[in-house]
């Protein structure tokens, strides 16, 4: 629908409004119809001829031609293209007939099409402390860099929605003479599709989470007996690698674009985790010795929750847990929050944590002979603190 208001008072007014009007008209119907139609004929003339009928006292229809209305009040007057409905309403003139609702319900079939829509944003992160030899208190020097880029792919209709996420984090740290090592790397894919059912906030949904690093990551320890730091790898690209695949029920809502909450019940979840390194112990995660992959079945619940504070400050907050139908007792925990402040379009700073309790995941102790033993799950725990530039787009 092609839709123009115009306000104009004076003796005038009818006939500057048909002069705007008319091209625009004919240009949008140049670009949609297959054989745009060249058509050109005197104000007078054709004023003379316009059908013209009354909806109410102050509204009122004004035909251009069989393919162009116009919709006029005392104040204003609104240039349409005319859909099928009201196509029939011109032709046979039903004054019963409440304009309002019919192009209401057009315009509502005309926004609901499926479309696709994106965003995303860039960020760098830099920060620097330095002391010359001279400095009393002690310390190192320390650089810190860090970028993140996280971009969404969307497609929304009416009873549908299709959700795509690309997130990439990494960072480095040099601490006095020691070298650059890795002090954040994450990577993960979420792909969501859900379909309204009956009620309003709910539903069906299936999600596909895939989850890895890009870097391997290293643990530094000091041989005693030599006095030199040791690194041993730990963890690599797809080592561990997480696959989730579930389905279920999908809650949301949201007031006035202020606060948004969904929550989501899985009673069918799959879940991979693959180490494909063999430097990687398979056994630090849940896997039996000598296998590649460990595979579960289970239940799943998570959540999200975004507010915005203030008109420059976000806040939001992500849950996941998981239980093995095996284990149920055991419950897998990954708990994650963002706050968000906004200085302007370009510079941001943000704080985030996340607590992750994963009963597969195993860890070594010391002994007091110094020998080491696997102590089990623990609780892990990380929070960045980030004040850098951010490029949305």
């Amino acid at each position: 629908m092609i839709c123009t208001i115009l306000k104009i008072h004076g003796y005038y007014r009818k006939l500057i409004l048909l002069s705007l009007a008319l091209p625009l008209t004919f240009s949008a119907f140049g670009q949609i119809s297959d054989h745009p139609q060249d058509t050109t004929f005197k104000l007078d003339d054709k004023i003379k001829e316009l059908p013209v009928f009354q909806l109410n006292d102050s509204l009122k229809f004004i035909k251009l031609d069989k393919h162009t209305i116009l919709l006029e009040s005392e104040d204003s007057v609104v240039v349409l293209e005319i859909i099928e409905r009201l196509k029939t309403l011109v032709h046979q003139q039903e004054k019963d007939t409440s304009l309002s609702e019919i192009v209401q319900e057009e315009v509502k079939e005309t926004t609901i099409e499926k479309k696709w829509s994106h965003k995303g944003n860039l960020g760098f992160n830099f920060s620097n402390v330095g002391f010359n030899k001279y400095w009393s208190t002690g310390g190192e020097s320390a650089i810190s860099l860090s970028s993140i880029v996280h971009y969404i792919l969307k497609r929304e209709s009416e009873n549908s929605n299709f959700e795509n996420i690309f997130h990439l984090g990494y960072g480095v740290t040099k601490q006095g003479e020691k070298g650059f090592r890795k002090s954040d790397d994450e990577l993960y894919i979420i792909s969501q599709f859900s379909r309204k059912t009956t009620g309003k906030n709910w539903n069906l949904s299936g999600k596909i989470h895939f989850k890895t690093q890009i870097d391997q990551g290293l643990k530094y320890s000091e041989d005693p007996l030599t006095n030199e730091e040791e690194a041993v790898r730990i963890s690599n690209f797809m080592a561990p690698g997480r696959l989730e695949v579930s389905s279920g029920m999908l809650y949301k809502t949201n007031v006035e674009e202020k606060l948004e909450f969904t929550g989501m019940f899985s009673p069918i979840t799959g879940k991979m985790t693959m180490v494909l390194d063999d430097s990687v112990k398979g056994t630090d995660y849940g896997l039996l010795e000598g296998k590649k992959v460990l595979s579960e079945l289970g239940v799943q619940v998570n959540s999200t929750l975004s507010a915005k504070i203030m008109e420059n400050i976000t806040f939001k907050n992500f849950i996941n847990l998981f239980a093995n139908y095996e284990k149920m007792e055991n419950v897998d925990v990954n708990w994650e929050t963002l706050v968000v402040l906004r200085v302007n379009k370009f510079f941001h700073t943000n704080f985030s944590t996340n607590f992750i309790y994963d009963d597969d995941v195993n860890f070594q102790g010391v002994d007091d002979n110094g020998n080491p033993f696997e102590s089990g799950a623990k609780p892990q725990f990380k929070h960045v603190l980030n004040v850098g530039m951010n490029f949305i787009f």
